[in-house]
């Protein structure tokens, strides 16, 4: 999940979903399916911010564009105070007998020079601390031309932040330099749902509301929006959103949300339709399902 690939990361999340689902629906205490949250929880904020107004059925659209409210880059950490380590303290390792070492070779001055050596008396420079506490980055100034790890890069070396966090940094600032772009734009979004996807299976009910739903709380209407009937939504798209449903819907508490945004109670309900059309495609052998000409689906639906 380090990758820089979007691709190759979507390819990673989707992989994952099978087994999530074997393992983390039993809801078991012991979870044999273990994965990096901090990584899962980096790609699930994706567009999550609901102050900046995200509509994922808009996004698809090739003539949608980021309005005033989703521009503007922040990203904030918490440092702790960090100074560099002394050499001289090494209580914490274990005591091992020093090597005899052959004495140092002094070399000879040269004539009419003097060598130089340093003053016992002169102090050593202190080790230099960052400060403590929250810390917000407002601003990414990307270069015209700049790729989001360089930007990423740079805005390490200026702030510091704390090695486990960079990859969160970087997500983000190449979420909001992929914004403008469709095919990019759609990419992160379905990362974002795997994302989702997986923490719901992997995650208690409480510990998804708490670390992620919280921050989110009109998720499952925002995704039942994607498959409804006025939505154009490629097949890929789609089955991410039903994989998030089939997550969520472990949730005790969220499986009423999920029936009243997606009207399963109705026959005429956006599922329902989604399910149809797909029917269709398959009988009729064009779109994203392709039957074998050695079968005939509707002999094998009739027995």
């Amino acid at each position: 999940m380090n990758t820089s690939d979007l691709d190759i990361l979507e390819a990673v999340l989707r992989l994952m979903i099978r087994p999530a689902h074997r393992f983390g629906g039993s809801r078991n205490t012991h979870r044999p399916f273990s994965v990096n949250m901090e990584h899962l929880l980096a790609f699930s904020h994706t567009f999550g911010t609901n102050d900046k107004g995200y509509n994922y059925a808009e996004m698809l659209s090739d003539e949608w564009a980021p309005g005033p409210e989703m521009q503007g880059f922040n990203f904030q950490f918490y440092r702790e105070a960090i100074s560099t380590p002394n050499k001289s303290h090494r209580s914490h390792l274990p005591y091992t007998t020093p090597a005899k070492r052959a004495a140092p070779v002094v070399p000879s001055p040269t004539p009419g020079k003097k060598l130089k050596t340093r003053d016992p008396k002169t102090p050593t420079k202190p080790p230099r601390e960052l400060a403590e506490g929250r810390v917000v980055i407002r601003s990414l100034n990307m270069i015209p031309g700049q790729s989001p790890f360089s930007a990423t890069m740079a805005l390490i070396d200026e702030y510091k932040p704390p090695q486990k966090i960079f990859l969160r940094l970087y997500h983000a600032v190449r979420s909001e330099a992929y914004l403008s772009d469709k095919t990019l734009r759609i990419k992160l979004l379905k990362i974002k749902i795997y994302a989702c996807t997986l923490l719901a299976y992997t995650l208690t009910e409480d510990e998804f509301n708490s670390r992620h739903a919280i921050y989110e709380p009109d998720l499952i209407d925002d995704l039942a929006e994607l498959v409804q009937p006025a939505v154009d939504i490629d097949h890929s798209l789609a089955t991410a959103v039903y994989s998030a449903f089939d997550a969520m819907s472990y949730h005790r508490g969220k499986l009423h949300s999920l029936l009243s945004a997606t009207c399963v109670s109705a026959g005429h309900g956006a599922l329902f339709f989604r399910f149809r059309n797909a029917i269709g495609s398959i009988m009729d052998g064009d779109g994203m399902f392709q039957i074998s000409p050695k079968r005939n689906l509707q002999t094998d639906l009739a027995s």
